[in-house]
């Protein structure tokens, strides 16, 4: 009997959808396809198996009813039900490589399989399928969309309009400059099927007030000389509409930094981009300070200052 986590091997929770599941096991495939690893292939093979073994438990409706309900005992024993009838115990049969197969000729069955670099992976059978399907790879559609500093904060679905298209894209939290969102495209023409991929390029635009340096963000903050000299604590908005307090303990001088951790950018996991399972952690936030000095100062206020300044 396995003792897999079949949840926990593709990164899920238990309210995972059917949809979920797929998405899960494309993403956990790829990656740990033997072929992509011949350095690790004995690692990466073992991980294969696990993540091929529970999507088959999963996506099937019976088998993952069972175990969902009764647990992997029962699923590997078998079970009765109210009419007597018996549904088999389930037993993995080593079968990774049938069932990677079968999922791509189903869930994409004019698509080459390929990496997340665009590396194609061998040692399947999707050579004879799109053989017989004449199919073939159109070259790839290459899109930059804009994002502000707020939208890659926050996350947002955005439009893009290619060829005529349109069609939405979700940004997450997160995302770097130049992230690349992939998404495979078919479509046929006549007695072909033709496939290709849409890569979109994220380009983040510049904010009148914060900067970003990976995860982190820099906040440019306006003082008025006083507030400077009397460290006034300054109050300003987030990326995400709060009010953020920074108390000051010191004199601000045009190269004090304050230092606020998990106030930064949202740290986004390449590896849970598709799953349920969403990591919170976040960067620093720099804030720095543009103090303003008065354009002009009249002659009583000069000797003021230089009396308090030069005691």
């Amino acid at each position: 009997m396995s003792e897999l986590d079949y949840y926990q091997t593709l990164q899920l929770n238990r309210t995972a959808t059917i949809d979920d599941v797929k998405k899960a096991f494309r993403r956990l495939s790829l990656k740990y396809h033997p072929t992509k690893n011949p350095s690790e292939i004995t690692v990466c093979s073992d991980q294969f198996h696990q993540i091929c073994e529970a999507y088959e438990v999963l996506s099937d409706k019976h088998l993952s009813a069972i175990y969902n309900k009764f647990g992997p005992k029962v699923l590997a024993k078998g079970l009765e039900n109210g009419d007597g009838n018996a549904y088999p115990g389930y037993k993995y049969q080593q079968n990774a490589f049938e069932i990677f197969e079968k999922f791509y000729s189903e869930y994409l069955p004019y698509h080459e399989i390929f990496d997340d670099t665009g590396k194609m992976l061998y040692g399947s059978c999707f050579s004879s399928i799109h053989k017989e399907r004449n199919v073939e790879k159109l070259q790839d559609v290459k899109i930059t969309l804009e994002c502000s500093i707020d939208e890659l904060y926050n996350g947002c679905t955005k439009e893009i309009t290619y060829e005529g298209r349109t069609r939405l894209v979700e940004i997450q939290p997160g995302y770097q400059n130049g992230h690349q969102i992939i998404i495979e495209e078919e479509c046929g023409k006549g007695y072909k099927e033709e496939f290709r991929r849409i890569i979109v390029t994220v380009k983040q635009t510049s904010h009148e007030k914060y900067s970003r340096q990976g995860d982190d963000l820099v906040y440019k903050h306006d003082i008025s000389l006083v507030d400077a000299l009397n460290s006034s604590p300054c109050k300003f908005k987030t990326l995400d509409g709060r009010t953020l307090n920074i108390s000051i303990d010191e004199v601000i001088t045009p190269k004090t930094v304050k230092v606020v951790e998990e106030e930064g950018m949202p740290v986004f996991d390449e590896d849970q981009e598709k799953s349920s399972v969403h990591n919170s952690s976040r960067g620093r936030l720099f804030v720095t300070f543009n103090i303003l000095f008065p354009s002009e100062l009249k002659a009583k206020s000069q000797l003021q200052v230089s009396k308090i300044l030069n005691p």
